[in-house]
């Protein structure tokens, strides 16, 4: 379910369009309740020399909440975001990207998301969404 949302409704998504076609590369699966992505980014992406830039970092947590609405056969869009960063991520190091429902009262969502790298909590993410009642998000529900 998650590749034929991610597929209908944000095809050109930066976050999980391919490398080939200049987005990040991301690719989302099912974890429990919700998703993860093992994932390394290039130095192209750095603000520091050997670290991740933080809008990258936030970019992939937003994309990790949407891919773990979409295991749900939830469209929704982002409302609110609420980022911490508590640890610097190094490129060309393996990451692990979560993401799960922590609340919801259709229409809204509350999720959160969180980055580890080597085992430490480097960034975690709050959010909100609202889903979209449209005949796309219906039709996979």
């Amino acid at each position: 379910m998650i590749d034929r949302l991610c597929a209908r409704e944000h095809a050109n998504c930066f976050a999980c369009r391919s490398i080939d076609n200049g987005g990040l590369g991301l690719l989302f699966r099912l974890d429990g309740q919700g998703v993860k992505s093992l994932w390394t980014c290039p130095a192209d992406k750095e603000s520091y020399a050997g670290i991740v830039h933080g809008g990258i970092l936030a970019t992939a947590l937003d994309s990790s909440m949407v891919h773990a609405l979409f295991s749900h056969g939830i469209v929704a869009r982002t409302g609110q975001f609420e980022l911490r960063y508590r640890n610097s991520v190094h490129s060309d190091v393996e990451m692990e990207i979560t993401a799960s429902v922590r609340e919801h009262r259709h229409p809204l969502y509350v999720m959160e998301a969180a980055i580890h790298q080597a085992g430490t909590l480097c960034v975690s993410a709050k959010a909100k969404f609202m889903a979209m009642d449209t005949p796309a998000a219906e039709g996979e529900a």
